[in-house]
């Protein structure tokens, strides 16, 4: 394959474009980090940071003739040899020989802890100060949405746990004050993001019409208009109505099985459609890369498990509560499709808050009791 290439070169340290072609790669069974053996994994580090140079590039950086069989024990090579990213968000790299134009192994260059992707998701999508105690590379902020559900264990329990509490510790509860206590709890934990993209969604599919461009400004646009406004008004009139039906001890579970599961649903908006925007357009500056098989396994469970809490502590009809939200899922999915052919930011929390709407007015109208009591 044919690659064109920014290239690294430490005789000098510039970055150049070259066009070369690789044959053949083999996989090593324990993987080596060359850049750090290299002695200038800072450098690599911060050409990869740059943001004049596109996600899918590929990196191109040069070394020394035999500089691969002192660290590989491999065959002293002529000419010069060279580490190749296949992007700037890879985990893996072709080390190749240009001579023989030929790959020899694949290498592992992840440097980046079990934890960090983590930790990039909690400091995107809440407003709690986790990036004081840690910051995580830049590269794990594309990986985040695959822990997108994860975070809703700490925001959907902050908001069950502000409601039932509210209602047990008050020497005199008055219920519908406690789930707006549970509301605003979410909204200050979050920085209101969600909300932020649901407005922008209803202003730009709302006054977009099917300009596709026009819908996509809209949503850019960081002023608030009419569909904003009446739709965020509604959607927050429907919240406080169906949390208010329900028991407080059944809603606070409802809140920690719902947050989870429709950032889940919405999260597959990844999956079923690319980016609408260019990378260097986005809001965030931040584009999710595509999720694995075995991402998508971690995202059910985050997703699932505590729904299996609510489904074992209530008499909630299970199927109708798992599948309706899914379906209402899939319609918005064909809705963004057809007027913009990929996702936004702002369409995925859109998607998320309707998501979790719909499983709150499908609980409320089940209206569940405990079979389990403390």
């Amino acid at each position: 394959m044919v690659h064109n290439e920014y290239v690294f070169d430490p005789y000098p340290l510039t970055v150049t474009i070259q066009r070369f072609e690789l044959k053949h790669a083999i996989s090593l069974e324990s993987y080596v980090k060359l850049a750090k053996a290299f002695g200038y994994s800072e450098e690599i580090m911060q050409l990869l940071a740059q943001p004049n140079i596109p996600q899918s590039a590929s990196i191109c950086v040069v070394a020394p003739c035999g500089l691969s069989s002192i660290f590989l024990g491999l065959p002293l090579f002529t000419g010069r040899t060279a580490l190749i990213f296949q992007n700037r968000f890879a985990t893996s790299a072709l080390f190749c020989n240009f001579a023989e134009k030929s790959a020899i192994m694949e290498v592992n260059i992840d440097q980046t802890k079990w934890y960090d992707r983590i930790w990039a998701a909690f400091i995107f999508f809440t407003r709690l100060p986790f990036w004081r105690l840690h910051q995580p590379p830049k590269a794990c902020y594309a990986t985040m949405v695959e822990h997108w559900p994860l975070t809703g264990w700490l925001t959907g329990g902050v908001m069950a746990a502000t409601l039932y509490l509210s209602c047990v510790l008050a020497a005199h509860p008055v219920y519908p004050v406690a789930v707006v206590l549970a509301i605003v709890a979410r909204l200050f934990l979050t920085g209101a993001l969600h909300e932020d993209g649901l407005a922008d969604f209803l202003d730009g599919f709302g006054g977009g019409g099917n300009d596709r461009q026009r819908i996509l400004d809209i949503m850019k646009d960081s002023h608030i208009g009419t569909y904003g406004v009446l739709g965020l008004g509604c959607y927050l009139l429907l919240l406080f109505c169906t949390l208010n039906w329900i028991t407080p001890e059944v809603a606070a579970l409802t809140i920690f099985a719902a947050d989870p599961y429709s950032k889940m649903l919405a999260s597959e908006l990844i999956i079923m459609m690319p980016y609408a925007r260019k990378e260097e357009e986005a809001k965030s500056r931040t584009v999710y890369r595509k999720i694995s098989a075995k991402a998508a396994v971690s995202l059910a469970f985050q997703g699932f498990l505590p729904l299996a809490l609510l489904i074992f502590l209530t008499d909630v009809s299970w199927e109708v509560l798992i599948f309706i939200p899914a379906i209402v899922m899939y319609f918005l999915y064909l809705l963004i499709w057809r007027k913009l052919r990929g996702y936004t930011g702002d369409c995925c929390g859109a998607v998320c808050l309707l998501v979790e709407l719909t499983f709150y007015i499908v609980a409320c109208l089940q209206n569940p009791q405990l079979t389990f009591h403390f």
